[in-house]
């Protein structure tokens, strides 16, 4: 059985049998074009559409490492983060505010720090 894995680089056309399993596709693709495949891509149920002609296509999710970040970006997403948030109108201010800067609130002194997300 012919069939066609889509890596984010290209799509590799690979003749396997039909009793192959994923673990093995899996193997096989390591090892001969060094593309590792997610582990979560093995426990797929339904891990491929298959078509009138016998061709199967895998989408095949890669592992992406995570880039570093510069300082400089570091330094602007941790700015995001800390804000105030006017209680009322909800515009978000400068950490140091002691009131919103926004007229249709009144200028209201009611300010919450900015809710961080939770892991």
């Amino acid at each position: 059985m012919e069939i066609f894995v889509k890596t984010h680089r290209n799509t590799i056309a690979k003749q396997i049998s039909k009793d192959a399993t994923v673990q093995q596709l899996n193997d096989e693709l390591e090892q001969a074009y060094g593309v590792h495949i997610s582990s979560r891509f093995s426990r797929c149920m339904k891990v491929g559409d298959t078509f009138r002609n016998g061709e199967v296509v895998f989408g095949a999710p890669m592992l992406l490492g995570g880039g570093n970040m510069t300082e400089g970006n570091k330094l602007i997403s941790l700015e995001s983060h800390l804000i105030q948030i006017c209680r009322i109108c909800y515009a978000r201010n400068s950490l140091k505010a002691t009131r919103c800067r926004k007229a249709s609130c009144g200028h209201s002194n009611k300010l919450r720090p900015k809710k961080m997300k939770k892991k």
